[in-house]
């Protein structure tokens, strides 16, 4: 009699439990892509980390109305999950592109920074190719001699004028593709290419954690002034979509006010970069600017030479 009272008892919790792990699974789930782009995303063996990853989290305890799931995917799939409207896929940190405004939405406020895009290669190379500590774009994708590297679906930012057309010409073997940043510094130590971009920060990230930093040159561009440049959340331009980014947008007002997002970025900047960060942040992060007001704020100038 008393084991029977005691299941009786016993069910109601029982029930309680499981309307409780229904009511989990019936959340809606977000899916935020990652990949190897270190420091903004190192992937390991356990489980992602990065900048990005950290930003992410801080947001997804904002937004728990929603399961949320991280899930490895290349650069490549990203671009096409968002072409296509895949619902409940955010990214994080993504640059601003015409093209993309036509499929994408973008937070109002910025979840990345970093500072200016360079050029990498070989030490041995720098006297004939940047003499001067800066290089040309123009001049290093005319010349046939050299190979660039490059991860495919990655965007250059205001380098994207320049490489982009010894991306598209691919066949003619002037540009060669890789998996992730560590693959480029492989390539570029067994000459396979001669010269590839990335973002001052990531590089030096990169390089340093493989010790290659006295084998590799970190050059500025003679086109492209030295800059910050910013990222943002971004999600499909649909109907769904919308309702999600305007969720991120409050959750990330509340991450600027409270400090959190620039207590984040800054957890991820090298001594040496405080100054830059502490302008970045200044004028185009902590505070509530709309749009428009931070695009004026914060251009990226890039000449092309004719």
């Amino acid at each position: 009699m008393r084991g029977i009272l005691y299941g009786l008892l016993f069910l109601p919790i029982l029930l309680l439990g499981a309307a409780d792990v229904v009511l989990a699974e019936e959340k809606p789930v977000i899916y935020w892509p990652y990949f190897n782009l270190p420091p903004q995303f190192i992937v390991n063996k356990s489980r992602p980390e990065g900048v990005g990853i950290d930003v992410a989290r801080e947001l997804q305890k904002e937004m728990p109305e929603y399961r949320h799931v991280f899930i490895s995917a290349s650069p490549q799939r990203i671009a096409e999950e968002l072409r296509t409207g895949r619902e409940r896929f955010v990214v994080c940190g993504l640059h601003k592109t015409p093209e993309r405004e036509a499929y994408v939405l973008y937070s109002e406020a910025p979840c990345r920074v970093t500072f200016s895009m360079t050029i990498v290669m070989r030490r041995e190379d720098v006297r004939r190719l940047a003499p001067d500590g800066t290089a040309s774009l123009a001049y290093l994708a005319a010349d046939h001699a050299l190979t660039f590297g490059y991860i495919p679906g990655l965007d250059h930012g205001p380098f994207n004028p320049f490489v982009a057309p010894l991306i598209s010409n691919a066949g003619a073997q002037r540009a060669v593709t890789a998996h992730d940043v560590e693959q480029l510094l492989d390539m570029l130590g067994e000459k396979r290419i001669d010269w590839f971009v990335y973002d001052s920060l990531g590089i030096r990230y990169a390089a340093g954690e493989r010790d290659k930093q006295e084998r590799f040159a970190v050059v500025q561009a003679s086109e492209c002034p030295s800059a910050p440049i910013f990222g943002y959340l971004v999600c499909s331009r649909t109907g769904e979509g919308a309702e999600i980014m305007e969720r991120i947008n409050r959750a990330m007002a509340r991450l600027v006010a409270s400090k959190r997002l620039y207590k984040t970025l800054k957890g991820w900047i090298p001594d040496r970069l405080d100054p830059a960060f502490e302008r970045a942040c200044t004028g185009c992060i902590l505070p509530a600017t709309d749009m428009s007001a931070h695009d004026e704020a914060c251009p990226r100038n890039c000449v092309q030479h004719p």
